[in-house]
């Protein structure tokens, strides 16, 4: 009895999490919290066995934590940034326990979450159908709000669905629906094209990237996606200042969005910030109150709302050189892991796309310590593990 509530929990979990992720993404928080709770319950009920996870990245997430709490010291609102580490910490034993619980299951159960995951995709996709309908027809978004495009409000739940295609994907191809894969993938793709998230596009696109490196040179090609995204993430303010400065940027800066040209200076101010304190940053959570972040370039436009919708500058600001140290070493342990911890060259390949597509959109939109960004990734995690998980034992 005790095993089979976080089974149901799972099933229910994977059901849920595309139409949580259009309609209401801080559910996740929830969602994660309650099955990651039954997971840790099952996991003391068993005697405390090996989890189900890479300890390097465990270790490095550990790393991160403290010494994200060590930075509250010197932030803006210690007591603040002290409570959010603890929030985090307790977002990714959550997680922990949600994985420990997918790999718990039996292939029964395994079978109803996967196909309980379709339902749920099948699910989100049709709320964000009827929203985008509404949107167009009456002028207003159907849910939360919007001061200008009513389609911004559905940016969330196009991520959401972006991301999630990964495992939907995967067990359909299990399966052996090879040519549904291909149809589902370009269809949702081409009505990306239609809404207003370059997030939901530009995700796709680099996880395939990944995929395919991984799948058609196995371990090498996880080993080199990891020294390309650790180099990317540790030298991200350096990357930006040249890209943002540069000639052509100016060049073609009248044809960008507004709302691109925001992200633009942002990242420019954001790195100008960094340079003032590039060894141990502003701390933990300084980027809602740093100096001459309210400075508008616009009527209602701050140059930089609460965080710099770059995970990686973000993790410079505020955590200086040791943390973006760490977040570097991080990402780079999880491609160079994907492989020893697959069952097959294919599990690694779309758990390498999956990641990829998940540090794409960190890297243009959201703060990366967002709680529901945060279990979101580890909802991701455990639906594509569940996804790709072979049917034998162990």
């Amino acid at each position: 009895m005790t095993a089979l509530i976080p089974k149901r929990l799972i099933v229910m979990f994977a059901f849920l999490m595309p139409a949580v992720g259009v309609l209401a993404p801080k559910g996740t928080v929830i969602l994660l919290v309650v099955t990651g709770l039954a997971g840790l319950l099952w996991w003391a009920k068993e005697g405390f066995p090996a989890l189900p996870v890479n300890y390097r990245i465990i270790a490095a997430l550990a790393a991160l934590a403290l010494w994200a709490a060590i930075s509250a010291a010197w932030a803006i609102a210690p007591a603040k940034a002290l409570l959010l580490v603890v929030k985090l910490t307790g977002l990714a034993v959550a997680g922990i326990g949600l994985l420990f619980a997918v790999s718990r299951l039996d292939d029964g159960h395994r079978r109803d979450a996967e196909t309980a995951l379709l339902w749920g995709m099948a699910l989100g996709l049709a709320a964000l159908v009827v929203g985008f309908v509404y949107a167009k027809t009456t002028g207003r978004p159907l849910w939360s709000a919007s001061q200008s495009d009513p389609l911004t409000t559905l940016n969330n739940g196009a991520v959401a669905i972006s991301l999630l295609a990964w495992p939907v994907l995967a067990v359909l191809w299990r399966r052996g629906r090879k040519r549904l894969v291909a149809a589902a993938a370009a269809a949702v793709y081409l009505a990306f094209m239609f809404l207003s998230s370059g997030a939901a596009l530009l995700a796709p696109v680099t996880g395939l990237a990944a995929f395919l490196v991984v799948w058609t040179l196995g371990r090498r090609g996880a080993l080199i996606f990891a020294a390309i995204i650790a180099a990317l993430v540790l030298f991200a303010p350096q990357v930006v200042s040249s890209f943002v400065s540069g000639d052509k940027v100016k060049e073609i800066s009248a044809e960008l969005s507004p709302s691109a040209l925001h992200r633009l200076d942002m990242w420019g101010f954001t790195a100008e910030k960094i340079a003032e304190k590039p060894l141990w940053g502003w701390g933990m959570d300084a980027s809602r109150s740093i100096p001459g972040g309210g400075r508008h370039l616009a009527p209602e436009v701050e140059i930089l709302p609460l965080h710099p919708h770059n995970a990686f500058l973000q993790v410079r600001l505020e955590l200086g050189m040791p943390g973006i140290i760490i977040v570097a070493a991080l990402a780079g342990l999880f491609f160079a892991a994907v492989v020893g911890g697959a069952g097959d060259r294919f599990a690694a390949a779309v758990m390498a796309g999956a990641g990829g597509s998940y540090l794409t959109v960190a890297s243009v939109s959201y703060g990366i310590w967002q709680n529901w960004w945060v279990a979101f990734a580890w909802a991701l995690a455990a639906l594509t593990a569940l996804a790709v998980r072979s049917s034998s034992p162990g």
